[in-house]
């Protein structure tokens, strides 16, 4: 029962790849065509979500979020995530976090 071997999963721009009749496909180059399905399925798929991006100090944060309080303390955790995980001790006090977009 657990040495069975789980069928490969399908990405969901593979999918839709193959759905593309082949003139299509030939006229499209594949990193390009990969790059604006990620960018559209994510927006599709957060639709009720507005994006938001935070700087504090050299790191830039992307977080979804419904409102911009909402959003900042998002980006306050990937703020702390990020810096504990390149070993920081913590930002500095004077380093706020500022909304770029």
């Amino acid at each position: 029962m657990l040495d069975r071997p789980k069928p490969p999963q399908r990405d969901p721009f593979h999918e839709w790849w193959d759905t593309l009749l082949s003139d299509a496909r030939g006229s499209m180059d594949p990193r390009v065509a990969k790059q604006a399905f990620r960018a559209g399925y994510t927006a599709g798929r957060k639709k009720h979500l507005r994006r938001f991006v935070f700087k504090a100090a050299t790191l830039r944060v992307t977080v979804w979020a419904n409102g911009i309080g909402e959003a900042r303390k998002m980006a306050k955790k990937k703020v702390d995530q990020r810096a504990s995980a390149k070993r920081w001790k913590s930002l500095p006090a004077d380093w706020k976090l500022e909304l770029v977009e």
